[in-house]
């Protein structure tokens, strides 16, 4: 098994590797439009594993939330966050606070937050399971929740030949090639954790936590993921 130091090491690699490679994929851009676009307008969102803060900066952009809390473990993808952040000035970092938890332990209480975004962060955790419900305990009853997924039919080598074609596409292969390969090399030693999941599973166990599906599964990005909307019920 590997220890969470070495999957922090990995990660920390990957930070700034994915970052670059993805700006030129369309159909991530085009994730975290459908994403934001089901986000209901409203006061707090919590951006659970919010990695380098691509999915907060897409909802600033778009002003559909007062506030914005991210949540992420891994510390260079903060410091990557902060950086972006910082180059949008005050008005951008003043919106958004990052702080550094697990998504399985969300270190805040009961029913606080408007809505929350989990953008292809399954996969990344030990229990995809207890990370929705930890999603459920922190929004309120009514709450709007958006989670994009991997799931059991997810292609990982079609989603690299997409990103790869994508690159040479807008002439930007040659130079990230050594990112995209870091990419690669990743995404392939994750694929088990990327096919853990059967949408009807994933399904459930959102319904299971507390959510009524309102959108969705609807694929994105390639077809390699699911998006789906759910509100927390009310008691």
């Amino acid at each position: 098994m590997v220890s969470k130091s070495e999957e922090d090491v990995k990660w920390t690699r990957y930070a700034r590797a994915y970052d670059e490679v993805v700006g030129f994929f369309d159909a991530y851009h085009t994730l975290l439009d459908r994403v934001v676009a089901w986000l209901p307008r409203c006061g707090r969102c919590i951006d659970i594993g919010g990695g380098t803060g691509n999915v907060s900066i897409r909802l600033l952009e778009d002003d559909r939330v007062e506030r914005i809390l991210a949540v992420e473990r891994n510390t260079a993808m903060i410091v990557r966050f902060c950086e972006k952040l910082a180059v949008r000035g005050a008005s951008a970092s003043g919106k958004v606070d990052i702080v550094q938890c697990d998504a399985l332990d969300l270190c805040f209480p009961d029913g606080i937050f408007d809505s929350a975004i989990v953008v292809n962060v399954l996969h990344a955790v030990q229990d995809s399971r207890r990370c929705v419900r930890e999603a459920s305990r922190v929004l309120r009853p009514g709450a709007t929740m958006v989670l994009s997924t991997s799931h059991q039919d997810t292609d990982v080598e079609s989603l690299l030949e997409a990103i790869r074609s994508s690159l040479i596409s807008s002439g930007h292969y040659h130079q990230l090639e050594d990112m995209f390969e870091v990419v690669a090399e990743n995404n392939r030693a994750w694929a088990a954790h990327f096919t853990r999941d059967r949408v009807d599973d994933i399904l459930r166990f959102v319904e299971e936590s507390g959510f009524r599906i309102d959108a969705g599964p609807v694929p994105a990005y390639s077809g390699s993921v699911v998006v789906i909307s759910a509100v927390k019920r009310r008691p």
